[in-house]
């Protein structure tokens, strides 16, 4: 079984991006360590939205030489689009409040939602019908 989340980030006019991920979307040794650790950057957090959706995240979101959904470069962010052929897999954009982002989380059955906002990244995290939201640095130092 794996762990859902939804990554986006929030432009400042207010207005929201976002991609579904797949597997390993828990916040300690999964989505939200590699995204604290290597999305702090908003160039390279839009090339990984303009990607959309993704089956795995990691360091890296180029694709080497032979790179597919199939045939896996270690470190290599997994794209549906690129690496495995879909259509219909692109970013969503969202004019309005987070609530919209919010919903994502039923759609996809996702327990997280992290978003980047300003300089920093939140996290979402599903409790029964209600959603917490804490700054991921902050999360990711509770043990």
């Amino acid at each position: 079984m794996s762990t859902h989340a939804i990554i986006a980030r929030e432009l400042p006019c207010g207005a929201t991006r976002s991609i579904y991920c797949h597997s390993d979307g828990y916040v300690h040794g999964g989505v939200g360590e590699v995204l604290f650790m290597h999305f702090g950057d908003t160039a390279k957090i839009d090339a990984l939205l303009d990607g959309g959706d993704i089956s795995v995240l990691y360091p890296r979101i180029d694709a080497p030489k032979g790179h597919t959904f199939d045939n896996r470069h270690p470190g290599c962010t997994v794209f549906y689009a690129r690496d495995r052929g879909e259509m219909g897999v692109s970013a969503r954009n969202y004019e309005t409040s987070m609530c919209e982002v919010l919903s994502e989380l039923e759609n996809y059955g996702a327990w997280y939602l992290y978003v980047h906002r300003g300089e920093e990244w939140f996290v979402y995290e599903k409790y029964g019908e209600s959603h917490v939201e804490q700054p991921l640095g902050q999360r990711l130092d509770e043990s």
